[in-house]
This record gives structure tokens, C-alpha cells and sequence, in this order.
């Protein structure tokens, strides 16, 4: 992909507002970076015979992938303790330390120290309170506010947990590589060189196709997608886009998904491939299957061989 044409698409894909053409404008930039081929490292399972007989591709929920962080997110913390958590954690708050105003009812203080907090972060509450109430309980005091704050952390990481299993179950997705000759990809994702590369050809794509709609590159970033960023557009969307936001330590891959939200679509039409290839340890047995499938539907096959003189693939 041309760089300029790629920091395009995503300052369009991660827009913060978006407008009635997005999603044409979003199409467009699609087409002027989709490469001509594009592949899957698929192991030797019960559905590879589905997928090429079929030309069918089974997407999978993230929670199942080998990235943790896969389709995961964050919310910044103070974020949360204020829209979320503050409230709660600022009533156990009261409730411990209210017997020391016993002239004022439970209700007024709550109202006072709610207002006092009204703006500040959940890491100064300590000092904050500690310096506007009565100054001789001050280390208890801390002591306490130092004991909701762990409490709140807590809360927190519940929180944020909830949300990833949500999202990472939510959304099905099969992943597809600009490269078809990399080591470790092959190690991965095709069953330690004993699997396939299987080749799609789009080039000729129709942008009218459901599969240019649901097709994206996944952007690099050394950030946790943070949801908060994004208050304006869709649940959808940020599913989506936590979907293609991956750290840096995956850029090698080269990767695109194409992402459905329905639990009935595991099963993704996709063109007939154009090329089958096989590992570098595909055994004979496997061999002689596909090829005849192959035979059967057109398909050319194709052979990764190792270089001898440096860590490379050849495919021919």
C-alpha cells in the first residue's frame, strides 16, 4: 500500500465525526489501497475441504484468537470513576467517615463531598479530602480514601474485563495477509509449514460486494483502542474498529479482516481462489487430496521451498 494513500483511509476509518458519505468516501479510499492479492494461512483441519471446495472462508470470534488484546479496548480510568464509579465509591466513602460530622445527616454530606470531588480525579481524592475535612483524623482519613481508591481499581478492571469479553465475542473474523512468504506466519497460522497459503484474487473486486464492505486493513499502533475517543460514532462502529487496531508487534503480518456482527455468518462467500500453495513440510497424503481438488476446480498449485543460503521463502 502507498503511504499517504493508507494514513487517507484510516484518518477515515478512525474519524471522530463522521458525515451521510462516510461509508462511500470510505470505499473509495478502500479501492485505492486493496492489493491485487491477498492470502490465508490455513492449517489441515475438517473445514479446509468446505473452504475449497466451497470457496468458503470461517470467520472466528476474537476470544479465540492468540492476541489477548485482539479486539480489545480500554476506557480511560478517570473516565470511568466519573461516569461510572464515582458515585458508589464516593458513598462507601461517606459511609465511612460520616460518624465524624454527627450533626449533619448522611444526605447533606454525601451532597458536600460529592460537590468538593465534582472535578477531581480519582488518584488526588486522598490529599483533596484529607485537606478539606477535619484535619486531626487526616491519616485515618487517607487510610480510607486509600482503601475505596484500591477498591475502585478494582472496579475498574471488572469493568474493562466486561467490556473485552464482550467485544471479543461479539465480533467474527477471518484474516487475510499482503504476503504469502513469511516464515512465521506459516509457523502460526499453517500448522508449522504443514498447512496451505491459500490466494484470492482482488483485483477486480466490486465495490458494490459485500466482501469490499466488510474488508479492511488493520492499523499498527502502540495504543489500546480507547472507546471514549470515539463518543459520536456507533456501538458498532468501535467494535469494529477495536477489531482492526492491533499493536506494532504484529505489523509484520500485513493484515486485513474481513468482520461480520452476525453469529450465523461464520460461513463468508468469498471468488474462487486463484492459487493454492503448499508448505515446506505439507505431506504427501495432504499433498495428493488437495491437488486432486484442486484438479477438479481449476485451481493452480503452487510450492513454498526454502532458500539455502538465507532465512527466505520461494514460491513457485
Amino acid at each position: 500500500m502507498e503511504m499517504l494513500q493508507e494514513e487517507e483511509y484510516f484518518d477515515l476509518l478512525f474519524a471522530r465525526e463522521v458525515g451521510p458519505n462516510h461509508i462511500a468516501e470510505l470505499i473509495l479510499s478502500k479501492l485505492q489501497i486493496i492489493p491485487n492479492k491477498l492470502y490465508r494461512y490455513r492449517p489441515i483441519n475438517d473445514y479446509l475441504k468446505d473452504t475449497l471446495m466451497n470457496d468458503i472462508a470461517f470467520l472466528s470470534s476474537a476470544d479465540k484468537f492468540n492476541d489477548p488484546y485482539d479486539s480489545g479496548l480500554t476506557v480511560d480510568y478517570n473516565e470511568i470513576h466519573l461516569n461510572k464509579i464515582k458515585d458508589n465509591v464516593l458513598s462507601d466513602f461517606c459511609k465511612e467517615i460520616h460518624y465524624l460530622y454527627p450533626n449533619q445527616s448522611f444526605e447533606s454530606f454525601y451532597t458536600m463531598v460529592k460537590n468538593i470531588t465534582k472535578d477531581v480525579p480519582i488518584k488526588y481524592l486522598g490529599d483533596m479530602l484529607g485537606n478539606t475535612l477535619k484535619q486531626e483524623e487526616n491519616t485515618n482519613l487517607k487510610s480510607k480514601i486509600n482503601y475505596i481508591i484500591e477498591k475502585t481499581y478494582d472496579v475498574y478492571e471488572d469493568y474493562i474485563k466486561s467490556l473485552n469479553d464482550i467485544y471479543q465475542s461479539t465480533i467474527y473474523t477471518a484474516c487475510f495477509s499482503e504476503t504469502n512468504d513469511n516464515i512465521l506466519m506459516w509457523s502460526h497460522y499453517a500448522q508449522y509449514h504443514k498447512g496451505i497459503c491459500i490466494e484470492y484474487d482482488f483485483s477486480n473486486i466490486d465495490y458494490t460486494s459485500r466482501t469490499l464492505l466488510t474488508l479492511s486493513p488493520v492499523k499498527y499502533t502502540n495504543e489500546l483502542f480507547d472507546m471514549n475517543n470515539y463518543p459520536n460514532r456507533t456501538p458498532i462502529d468501535r467494535i469494529q474498529l477495536a477489531a482492526l487496531s492491533k499493536f506494532e508487534c504484529w505489523k509484520y503480518e500485513n493484515e486485513w479482516r474481513l468482520i461480520s456482527f452476525l453469529k450465523e455468518e461464520q460461513k463468508f462467500k468469498l471468488d474462487k481462489p486463484t492459487a493454492v500453495i503448499f508448505g515446506t513440510k505439507t505431506s504427501k497424503e495432504d499433498k495428493a487430496w488437495i491437488s486432486d481438488l484442486c484438479a477438479e476446480r481449476d485451481i493452480p498449485i503452487k510450492q513454498a521451498n526454502l532458500d539455502r543460503t538465507e532465512y527466505k521463502l520461494h514460491i513457485k
